[in-house]
This record gives C-alpha cells, sequence and structure tokens, in this order.
C-alpha cells in the first residue's frame, strides 16, 4: 500500500512540476537553462537525479517572482531562492539514502541513482526498527515539505499571472489578486 500512495504522490508531483515549469515561459521567463523534458528525466537519469531536479526547481521558484517586471528577460536568474526549497530536497535525499537501508527496492534505486557508488558500508547495515523509523520521520517531513515548496511556488505563480494580466483586466475589479482558472492560464499562453 505504501508503494502504491508513493506512485500516485509521485505522479501528481511530477504533473505540477511539469506544469510549473512550462508555465515559466508564458510568465516572461526568457532563456530557460533546461528544456521541458529535464522536468521528467531530471528525476530517472543516474548522478543527474542528484542535483537536476533541484536547479529546475530553482529555476521556477525564480522566474516565478512576482516582483519581477513583465518584460524581465533572464533576470530571473538572479533572484534568491527560499530557504525551504534547500530544505525539502536535503530531507528527501536523506530520506531516500536512510530509506535505501532498510528498504531493499529503494536500496537499489538509490544504488541506479549514484551509479553504484553508495558505500559499501551501508550493505552492512541491518534495518533496526530505529533505521525504519528515522526513514519513515524524513518521509513524512519530505512530504510535508513539498506541500509547502508546491503551495508557496503555485501562489508565486498565480500572483506573477495576475500582475501580467494588470489592472484593467476584467477579471480582476478594483485591481484586487485573483485566482485565475486553467482554462485563463492557458488561454494566456497562446
Amino acid at each position: 500500500m505504501a508503494a502504491l500512495w508513493f506512485l500516485v504522490s509521485a505522479a501528481f508531483f511530477l504533473t505540477w512540476f511539469r506544469r510549473a515549469y512550462t508555465n515559466l515561459a508564458p510568465l516572461g521567463a526568457r532563456r530557460l537553462r533546461y528544456g521541458r523534458w529535464w522536468t521528467v528525466g531530471a528525476w530517472v537519469l543516474p548522478v543527474l537525479s542528484l542535483f537536476r531536479p533541484k536547479q529546475l526547481l530553482n529555476d521556477i521558484w525564480r522566474a516565478s517572482d512576482p516582483d519581477l517586471p513583465p518584460d524581465m528577460g533572464d533576470r530571473w536568474r538572479h533572484r534568491p531562492v527560499s530557504p525551504l526549497l534547500g530544505w525539502w530536497w536535503l530531507t528527501f535525499l536523506a530520506s531516500i539514502l536512510v530509506r535505501s537501508i532498510t528498504t531493499e527496492a529503494v536500496h537499489a534505486a538509490a544504488s541506479v541513482m549514484t551509479l553504484g557508488l553508495l558505500p559499501s558500508q551501508l550493505d552492512r547495515f541491518q534495518a533496526s526498527a530505529d533505521v525504519q523509523v528515522l526513514a519513515d520521520l524524513l518521509t513524512v517531513l519530505a512530504g510535508l515539505l513539498a506541500l509547502g515548496v508546491v503551495r508557496r511556488t503555485t501562489r508565486r505563480q498565480e500572483q506573477r499571472a495576475a500582475r501580467l494580466a494588470g489592472p484593467s483586466d476584467p477579471h480582476r475589479p478594483g485591481g484586487l489578486a485573483w485566482r485565475p482558472t486553467r482554462q485563463e492560464f492557458r488561454l494566456k499562453q497562446r
């Protein structure tokens, strides 16, 4: 059951991740560092999966800054990144590493991610109840931090889209911030 929950959660997260990256061009970001295929490929390519997803997430965060001017060009690249992203990424990687000690399938996946560079000492660890509890806590913490990342990043993209629409937009009465529907956001992309 846990594996099924993980797969469903991963599918939803990857769908959001791809969509958030795809939104960057309509939000005014120019000269993106990576193609859209990286939004999925970065997670499955050995060694690159240890850092490329975080680089993509940094780009999503920076280019979604609602305070940047509409014609931001590539100025988004110099924007700061929230520490939340770093904490989530470190917790996510730690949960995979600790889980690889307790679960053969995860150990095999972690070994592939690192091209077999996992220290052989990890093979000697016996999965104890303490290690299992630590793995579970890290997984829950990574999940909660991921929710925060998704919510804050989505809010930034919505605020940026609203600012790009301008105060004269009929969907923004009185200049108040509005939340564009998916259809409205996609129409603006065309």
